[in-house]
């Protein structure tokens, strides 16, 4: 094509998928000395507080984390049901 002399003749860019989210910070467990929250993402120090995104995670986990993200919130949500409604502060 006339004009297109100086240009690279290679195929367009094609980038694959990527997300680029930050996670971490709260990381859950069984033990306050070594973990932000507990296994429902209920912060230790602060009972009437929960953690419900990918602040749980403790690290990036290298793929598409919307699926495991659903999955802590509900039970999350069943946490904050079942044990802390039955005993606020607790």
């Amino acid at each position: 094509m006339p004009g297109n002399e100086g240009r690279l003749n290679r195929p367009p860019f094609r980038a694959g998928l990527f997300e680029s989210g930050r996670r971490g910070g709260c990381i859950m467990g069984d033990d306050p000395n070594n973990s932000v929250t507990n296994k429902y993402g209920q912060v230790w120090d602060t009972p009437n507080v929960f953690v419900t995104g990918a602040a749980l995670y403790p690290q990036n986990p290298g793929m598409n984390p919307t699926g495991p993200l659903i999955a802590l919130a509900y039970f999350a949500g069943d946490g904050i049901r079942e044990i802390y409604l039955r005993n606020p502060g607790g």
